[in-house]
């Protein structure tokens, strides 16, 4: 849904050239399950960012606990790479917390999946209504 806003931001200028690059590291099952079954699936974003991110790029990682393998991995991936670090976070903000470059913690009780994500969602909304902003003028 993220990747969908950001890629087809409306901006009042229907000429616009202005271009945002976005992808969905979730949204290639053939590719996750490949690299889940020939590489290991702590590496399913990882490997994707080693075959399409670039320095200067931002990842946003979105997750309630923050202590998922996958999304460490591909936060030391981009760390490594030049790449800057957003995570929308949850709960206790878990590991990810203290790597990402910039923190958008929703801080809850333990086990506050509904909520958490609810909130997630409207942060992604506001993030591209604020890109989309700051694009036009």
């Amino acid at each position: 849904h993220f990747e969908t806003d950001l890629l087809f931001i409306k901006t009042k200028f229907s000429d616009s050239n202005l271009r945002i690059k976005a992808h969905s590291l979730t949204s290639n099952t053939g590719a996750i399950t490949a690299i889940a079954n020939d590489v290991d699936f702590e590496s399913i974003f990882s490997f994707q960012l080693s075959r399409k991110a670039e320095q200067g790029d931002i990842l946003v990682v979105i997750s309630a606990s923050g202590n998922s393998a996958n999304l460490l991995r591909a936060v030391e991936f981009a760390k490594n790479n030049g790449i800057k670090v957003i995570g929308i976070l949850g709960f206790d903000g878990g590991k990810l917390l203290d790597l990402v470059d910039f923190p958008i913690h929703v801080k809850s009780d333990l086990g506050m999946y509904g909520p958490v994500e609810d909130l997630h969602l409207a942060i992604c909304h506001f993030i591209a209504a604020e890109v989309r902003n700051k694009l036009i003028k």
